[in-house]
């Protein structure tokens, strides 16, 4: 069973407990709608000392404040290299991530909606957040069907021919076409 934790993040911004994630799971079948409901965005921790913070002018309309703050936020870090992320997890959001991740392994976000740095900054921090609840998630494994079974085909047989019959009957039956 995956050891791999979950961290809750306490109002002072530390973290205040651990929770195994395969604790209300059982060991032999994992369904992601149960591991989607252990793992909410806002219950993952992300240790800002780990990820790199850059400002710079927002685009768009602004007043007097576009051309005088740097309000757009970037967030960046090095995939590889961070160490709070689980390898299993790394390699989820390498797949479902690749167009944000650079050749170097550097993901960037970036966000300029709001009109202050520190609200701009904490959406970037929450749009990782759910980028990485998603790459939390366990894809289900596909089970392949072998075929259809005996009912099933005469079920299918009997199908067919009921609504062949139908179809008969809507058409017009000419004299000249069937000879008897």
């Amino acid at each position: 069973m995956n050891t791999r934790l979950l961290f809750r993040q306490s109002s002072l911004g530390k973290i205040s407990s651990f929770q195994p994630l395969g604790s209300t799971l059982s060991s032999s079948y994992h369904n992601s709608s149960t591991v989607s409901s252990i793992i909410r965005p806002k219950d993952i921790y992300i240790p800002l000392d780990k990820v790199e913070f850059q400002f710079a002018r927002s685009s768009g309309p602004g007043g007097q404040n576009v051309n005088k703050l740097n309000t757009k936020a970037e967030l960046r870090f090095n995939v590889s290299s961070a160490d709070w992320i689980p390898s299993e997890v790394k390699q989820r959001l390498r797949v479902l991530q690749a167009s944000k991740i650079s050749k170097d392994g550097e993901l960037y976000l970036s966000s300029q909606e709001h009109r202050t740095q520190t609200k701009n900054k904490d959406d970037c921090v929450s749009k990782l957040q759910e980028i990485l609840a998603d790459a939390y998630i366990e894809p289900k494994e596909r089970q392949m069907w072998e075929g259809l079974s005996e009912k099933g085909k005469d079920q299918r047989k009997q199908e067919r021919k009921r609504r062949g019959e139908v179809k008969e009957s809507r058409r017009s039956k000419n004299v000249n076409d069937y000879s008897d």
